[in-house]
């Protein structure tokens, strides 16, 4: 699986910076001969704000955009829906440890399950040139236009 794979660095380790613009780099050389790469955005699990309420998608990263621009890549927006059990959300209002130790629950916990992902249509290249000047207004068109998806089911 690892020819598949580009790791993505915790912030916590020592070689964190140099993994990071390794990743990106390999990320923007498989885009630019035709490859496909699937990247969750924002980079964290969708939280809520406060132990119960609604789950919020963070803002998305806009190395995102400045990718897509750079590389010409066609772009597919995916919705996934639902969201990490209420344990998972009261606990990351605890401690990120215990956070991120009952994510391997909730990753077991939907192992199997039938995943009901929204498919997008293509984002024309056209729309993806007309951003060009505003990575960051992009990525935040692009993070509400697949958010939207999930009121197409």
């Amino acid at each position: 699986i690892d020819q598949f794979m580009i790791p993505v660095p915790f912030p916590h380790e020592e070689d964190a910076l140099q993994q990071n613009l390794e990743m990106r780099r390999r990320a923007m050389e498989h885009l630019t001969n035709d490859g496909v790469i699937v990247i969750f955005p924002s980079g964290v699990v969708a939280t809520s704000q406060t132990a119960f309420g609604p789950v919020v998608e963070s803002d998305w990263n806009p190395f995102t955009a400045k990718m897509i621009q750079r590389s010409g890549a066609t772009v597919v927006p995916v919705f996934f829906p639902g969201r990490n059990s209420r344990a998972y959300q009261i606990a990351n209002q605890i401690s990120s440890t215990l956070r991120q130790g009952l994510l391997l629950y909730e990753v077991r916990h939907a192992l199997y399950k039938p995943q009901a992902p929204v498919v997008g249509e293509p984002i024309s290249q056209e729309e993806i040139k007309r951003w060009s000047s505003d990575p960051r207004g992009f990525v935040a068109w692009l993070r509400e236009t697949t958010i939207g998806l999930s009121d197409e089911r």
